[in-house]
């Protein structure tokens, strides 16, 4: 008996994508678009914050702020790569970051305002940032931060505009009150090197 052959199809015009789903379904699998199969709940932009974050690792920006992880030394990574990717105030950045995959990139999703202020304190006493200052910038001099003096000069009026209300005796006055009302603990103002050229 002679076998003899037809041909049904001719798939070398086919592309490989086109061969791999064919061969699927002569598998019997069962294929689905892929819209059909997931959601898109939300997308972010990553590349960017990914683009910076390894940069700084690679720097070795992390030890030089602080010998050990902690709070206060991500969010101030955060602030350093939030600056690079779009600068913006301390209460513009907590809610900027969170429009990227920043915050939980750098673990600061739940920062606030404030704690980024008192990040940014804690720094100042971080002992290996304070090295790294003193290395790099042998002329550095201690300053302040007179835009940091006029946010608590604010914060106390405030706080004695809030409190005008309270009894005090007449010899205390506004001073009296606002004393009363300051926290015992607060963020103070910051500290920060210059550089300075040699006398």
């Amino acid at each position: 008996m002679k076998v003899k052959k037809r041909t049904l199809a001719n798939l070398s015009s086919l592309s490989d994508e086109q061969l791999v789903a064919l061969r699927a379904v002569l598998q019997g699998q069962k294929l689905y678009p892929v819209e059909a199969l997931f959601e898109v709940v939300s997308s972010r932009p990553q590349g960017h914050v990914e683009a910076v974050r390894v940069a700084m690792s690679r720097l070795g920006l992390p030890a030089l702020l602080g010998a050990r992880p902690s709070p206060e030394r991500d969010q101030v990574l955060a602030m350093i790569a939030a600056r690079i990717l779009a600068p913006h105030t301390k209460l513009a950045t907590t809610r900027w970051w969170h429009t990227t995959t920043l915050a939980e990139d750098f673990g600061v999703a739940d920062a606030t305002e404030q704690d980024l202020y008192a990040a940014m304190d804690w720094l100042l006493e971080s002992p290996a940032f304070i090295k790294g200052c003193t290395d790099e910038l042998p002329n550095a001099r201690i300053t302040f931060d007179k835009f940091r003096v006029v946010w608590h000069a604010n914060a106390a009026w405030t706080r004695c505009g809030a409190s005008s209300s309270a009894p005090t005796s007449p010899s205390r006055g506004c001073a009296g009150r606002c004393s009363r009302a300051a926290p015992a603990s607060g963020p103070r103002p910051r500290p920060i090197w210059t550089r300075s050229s040699p006398e």
